[in-house]
């Protein structure tokens, strides 16, 4: 008679949960650490947000051009053209949580008037203001 499967199956259950843990363990303590020995450089928050100390430290006049200046990536496309939709996406600019326009609209708004400014991806955008933000949405919080 032939012996049974089970117990290789086991011993190879056994060897696998072994290798994920292994893997995890040392994913966390390299994620823990600096990366590479070099001190992370904090910007005073989030990737996505730009708040009203930031904005008192620079020069400069316009909201599009805190944005230019900080966060670049913001004004840029998200979504390649397509044969479907030939237009590439950019962010849309919400001003107090209403629509103010193409990402151009940001020359119209004056730095001082400003208190925080934060980007929302295609799907956090679609969450709160429904669909058609395939670019996401700059949204403008005014003192």
């Amino acid at each position: 008679m032939s012996q049974p499967i089970f117990p290789k199956v086991r011993r190879t259950v056994r060897v696998l949960l072994l290798s994920a843990s292994m893997v995890l363990t040392a994913c966390s303590s390299s994620s823990s650490g600096s990366a590479g020995g070099v001190a992370r450089v904090s910007t005073g928050g989030p990737r996505d947000d730009i708040t009203r100390p930031l904005i008192e430290t620079l020069a400069q006049d316009t909201a599009f051009r805190l944005v230019q200046q900080l966060r670049p990536r913001w004004l840029s496309a998200r979504t390649q053209a397509t044969p479907g939709n030939p237009e590439p996406a950019y962010a849309e600019v919400f001003v107090d949580d209403f629509y103010f326009g193409r990402v151009q609209s940001l020359h119209q708004i004056s730095s001082n008037q400003i208190e925080r400014i934060e980007y929302l991806n295609a799907r956090d955008a679609t969450t709160r203001y429904g669909t058609g933000y395939l670019g996401g949405i700059i949204r403008v919080i005014t003192r």
